[in-house]
C-alpha cells in the first residue's frame, strides 16, 4: 500500500491505535466512515421526521448494491440484501428444487450457518449430505471432485475455513462444477473483504454474507449473490411488495389475487423493510475496501502473514491451521493451548492488549489491513509467553 493508503487507514481506524485487533474472523471494529454512515442514517431519520426517508433509503440501497458488486465482480441484479449468512443459505435450500435421491457435498469444518441448512434439507426432502473429512485441518480440492457423481447438484464450502483458516482453491472448484452442471455455492464471510473473490472469475453461483467481519460492518445485515441464470429458479421463502412486479401502490388496491409475479432480479429475495442502517454501514465498509483495492489488502494481509509465521514457527505452537500450504492462508492463523492454562493465557492477551478470538483451548489470530507490522513484534513476545504453558 502507498502512503495515501495507509495514512487513509490509519485515520479511519485511529480508534484501534492503542490495542491489536485481531478478532476479525468473530467481528469487526468499524472505521470512522462506517460509524458516521450508520449514525448519520439514523440522526436524519430523527431530525426529519422521517420525510422523504424511503427515498433517502433507495438511494443507498442502489449505491450500496453497486459497490458490492463492483467488488466481487457482478452485476448490480445480482445482489440481494438479507440479515445475515444463515439467511442467504436458507433461501437457497428452501428455494431451489432439489430433490429426493440428489446429493450436496460439504466438508466437515462447516459453520453452522453453512451446514444447518444443509442437514434441514437433507431432512426435509432426502437430500444426500457427503462430507468431505479435513487432512490435518487441511481441505483438498481434488478429494471434492472425486466426490462428485451424476445425482451431485450442489458443492457447498466456504471460502475461508472459520476453525482453520483455509482458502481454498475456488477457481479450480468452480471451473469443474461450472463443466458439470453442478451449483458452486460458497459461504463468504471469512474471505469478502480480506481475500479477492470475483464471483465471475471463480464460476460461483450463489454466495452469502454477513456484514459484521471483512465487510467493516455491524451484526444483522448481509448481502447474497446469484448468478443471474440462477435466480428465476429459486423461488423465495417469503414474499412482499419488494419482490415482486405486481404491486399497486395505495391507495390502489391489487385485483390480481391468483398469482405472485416475482421480480426478475435479486431484488425478488428481499422482502419487507430493510435494515436501513445496516446497508448504509455495508455501502460506506465496501467503499473503502474498493477505494484501498481488495489486491492490496490481500496482499498486505497475506504479507503480514509469511512474517508473523517467519517469526513464530520456533516456538513449538500447535496450529490448527496448515501453516506449510501457502496457497491456502487467509491471514487466519489458529492456535491450540492447553485450556487448563486459560486464564493464564488470558492474562498474557491482556497485557498486550491483544484481542482475538480466545476460547475453550482455541486461539484465532485473524490479521486485516488496519493491522501492522510493527504489531508483529507484540505478537511475536505474547506467543513466546503462551508457548511456554
Amino acid at each position: 500500500m502507498d502512503s495515501n493508503e495507509m495514512d487513509l487507514i490509519a485515520e479511519e481506524f485511529s480508534h484501534l491505535k492503542d490495542v491489536i485487533f485481531l478478532n476479525a474472523a468473530y467481528v469487526i471494529i468499524p472505521p470512522k466512515s462506517v460509524l458516521s454512515a450508520y449514525n448519520g442514517f439514523t440522526e436524519r431519520y430523527v431530525s426529519r421526521f422521517a420525510q422523504g426517508i424511503q427515498e433517502d433509503t433507495l438511494e443507498i440501497i442502489d449505491e450500496a448494491r453497486s459497490s458490492v458488486a463492483e467488488m466481487i465482480n457482478c452485476g448490480t441484479d445480482e445482489i440481494a440484501f438479507v440479515k445475515n449468512t444463515s439467511e442467504s443459505m436458507g433461501i437457497i435450500t428452501n428455494g431451489y428444487p432439489f430433490h429426493e435421491g440428489d446429493n450436496v457435498i460439504l466438508v466437515d469444518q462447516e459453520h453452522p450457518s453453512n451446514l444447518f441448512p444443509w442437514i434441514r434439507l437433507h431432512e426435509q426432502k432426502g437430500v444426500d449430505l457427503q462430507i468431505i473429512e479435513n487432512q490435518n485441518w487441511d481441505i483438498s480440492e481434488d478429494e471434492i471432485l472425486d466426490k462428485v457423481n451424476g445425482k451431485t447438484k450442489a458443492v457447498i464450502i466456504s471460502a475461508v475455513q472459520f476453525t482453520s483458516g483455509v482458502f481454498v482453491d475456488l477457481k479450480k472448484i468452480g471451473n469443474f462444477c461450472r463443466n458439470n452442471n453442478i451449483l458452486f455455492i460458497v459461504d463468504g464471510i471469512q474471505a469478502i473483504g480480506r481475500m479477492k473473490i470475483d464471483v465471475a472469475e471463480m464460476n460461483i453461483d450463489y454466495l452469502g454474507c454477513g456484514s459484521n467481519k471483512g465487510l467493516l460492518s455491524m451484526l444483522g445485515s448481509g448481502f447474497m449473490y446469484c448468478r443471474k441464470e440462477l435466480i428465476e429458479k429459486i423461488i423465495p421463502p417469503y414474499v412482499g411488495f419488494q419482490s415482486v412486479e405486481n404491486f399497486v401502490k395505495p391507495p390502489a388496491l391489487t385485483t390480481d389475487y391468483s398469482k405472485i409475479y416475482w421480480k426478475k432480479d435479486a431484488r425478488r429475495f428481499e422482502a419487507g423493510n430493510f435494515n436501513c442502517v445496516g446497508i448504509s454501514a455495508i455501502n460506506a465498509g465496501v467503499k473503502l475496501i474498493n477505494k484501498i483495492d481488495i489486491v492490496n489488502i490481500e496482499k498486505h494481509i497475506l504479507g503480514l502473514q509469511k512474517k508473523l509465521y517467519a517469526s513464530i514457527s520456533n516456538l513449538g505452537l500447535s496450529f490448527r491451521t496448515p501453516m506449510d500450504n501457502k496457497a491456502h492462508w487467509s491471514g487466519i492463523i489458529c492456535i491450540y493451548y492447553d485450556a487448563e492454562n486459560e486464564k493464564y493465557i488470558q492474562d498474557i492477551l491482556d497485557k498486550y492488549r491483544i484481542y482475538t478470538t480466545f476460547r475453550g483451548g482455541y486461539i484465532r489470530l485473524a490479521l486485516n489491513f488496519y493491522n501492522t507490522e510493527a504489531q508483529l513484534d507484540t505478537i511475536k513476545v505474547a506467543l513466546e509467553e503462551i508457548s511456554r504453558y
